[in-house]
């Protein structure tokens, strides 16, 4: 169970720090939002594994 914590709350953070980025580039909530939306979708849906020596 603390694993699925800990992605959970990672996750969470993730999409914070997105959040935060994409209310800089885009013009209002709506906006922001799509861009968080569509950098989440790309960072999940990579058909390529994550190498191990990434982290």
């Amino acid at each position: 169970m603390e694993r699925k914590e800990t992605l959970e709350t990672a996750l969470k953070d993730l999409m914070g720090v997105l959040k935060e980025e994409a209310f800089v580039l885009g013009e209002d909530e709506k906006e922001a939002n799509k861009l968080v939306a569509t950098m989440l979708g790309d960072l999940l849906s990579t058909s390529e594994p994550i190498s191990e020596s990434w982290h």
